[in-house]
């Protein structure tokens, strides 16, 4: 048996096969294209897991869309901050009045790195955390929460 400290460095593992179809396009079209491409808010706020209710689809769809660059991103817009629920938690999300990072493409996968207080953060009572890093290809999306447990949403059921 893993000792408790070894045991909150491990991921906490999703299965979120509904969210195989759209992932696995989205990963196809960042791959393909080296530059100017729009993704829709609403996509990545989706990807973490966050059911998106109509007001808050409003919201995100005025705030604009992530422009990707080469080997970058942005968003620019106001602040969002909204009561969610994510893995079954009821959470406070804020994403940052400017989102800008890192963009590595591979031949089949991808990585957002966010900027520090450039990027989106889960919080509720004393937690706090911030999304450091997405990385999304057609089996897994993996996202590194700065100080936090990571996340591992597999895209298909996990045995």
């Amino acid at each position: 048996m893993l000792p408790p400290s070894a045991m909150l460095r491990r991921p906490v593992r999703i299965s979120r096969p509904d969210l195989a179809p759209e992932v696995r396009n989205l990963v196809d079209l960042v791959c393909a294209e080296p530059d100017g491409r729009l993704i829709p808010l609403t996509e990545l706020v989706r990807i973490l897991g966050i059911t998106i209710a109509p007001d808050f689809h409003r919201c995100l769809s005025t705030r604009g869309d992530l422009m990707l660059h080469r080997d970058a991103f942005e968003n620019s817009g106001p602040a969002i901050r909204r009561r969610v629920k994510l893995v079954g938690f009821e959470v406070n999300l804020t994403i940052a009045p400017e989102l800008r990072g890192r963009l590595v493409r591979f031949a089949d996968s991808f990585q957002l790195e966010f900027e520090p207080d450039r990027s989106v953060a889960v919080s509720k009572f004393l937690f706090n955390v911030e999304l450091r890093r997405l990385e999304l290809n057609h089996e897994r999306i993996f996202v590194d929460f700065a100080g936090a447990q990571d996340v591992f949403i597999a895209l298909e059921p996990i045995p």
